[in-house]
């Protein structure tokens, strides 16, 4: 279970329930395809008060490193806005709205939003929480991965990593750590969780305690839904 901060919208990844303080969505990742474009979410309200939930689907791109989320016209989410009792469980069915094969993945959001309530005592509003997880429309054909890394020095001691997607398909970027090759020692780690979008890139600095120089060879060490992956790059 993964528990949901309010007024935090949370990149929720993996495939267990994700957990908020007043309800559950589950599955937290979406899987579509031109032969499967819908699928069936589960949200149950955890509490014993009501909860009004809304739900909007956002076609989802990027742009240096930046996600863009806007309204979208090509996936839809039913139903839109509903009210759970304590207890009470919604199911909300997602798809495309014209599935068509296409070479390329593509990317959107599920947003489920609590609206804002009066809190108990009358006073305020209730904390509100938001939900973010992912849905992918996978291409048609082959679709391998293919990424790119590339690294180079600033000034001897900040360490810049680029990260190229030139693959149809996305790469989930997670526990990724720098190691110098001579030796195997840690130069830098980075744990947040990070899609990269085919046809997008991502840049990551650090500021590392041991000096590097160009043709240094280190050992870029990621995790890609549970399969640890190791790249080797030479500085610039």
């Amino acid at each position: 279970m993964l528990r949901v901060v309010a007024f935090t919208t949370l990149l929720l990844l993996t495939s267990f329930s994700a957990v908020a303080s007043s309800f559950t969505v589950d599955p937290v990742l979406v899987k579509l395809n031109s032969a499967k474009p819908t699928a069936a979410l589960t949200l149950r309200n955890t509490e014993d008060r009501p909860l009004t939930i809304e739900v909007e689907a956002l076609d989802w791109a990027q742009s240096d490193g930046e996600d863009s989320l806007s309204s979208s016209r090509h996936l839809i989410a039913v139903p839109p806005i509903f009210t759970l009792q304590g207890g009470e469980q919604q199911i909300v069915r997602v798809g495309l709205r014209n599935p068509q094969a296409e070479a390329i993945e593509q990317a959107f959001r599920l947003l489920f939003k609590e609206v804002p309530q009066l809190a108990v005592n009358g006073q305020g509003l209730r904390i509100a929480l938001r939900v973010s997880l992912p849905v992918f429309v996978a291409p048609e054909g082959p679709a391998p991965k293919v990424l790119d890394w590339r690294a180079r020095v600033i000034d001897g001691q900040i360490l810049e990593i680029r990260s190229e997607n030139h693959g149809a398909v996305h790469w989930r970027n997670a526990d990724m750590e720098v190691l110098r090759k001579s030796d195997l020692s840690s130069l830098a780690v980075d744990k947040s969780l990070v899609y990269i979008l085919p046809g997008t890139s991502r840049q990551w600095r650090f500021n590392t305690a041991k000096p590097l120089v160009v043709g240094d060879e280190l050992l870029i060490i990621t995790r890609n839904y549970g399969r640890t992956v190791q790249t080797r790059v030479v500085v610039e």
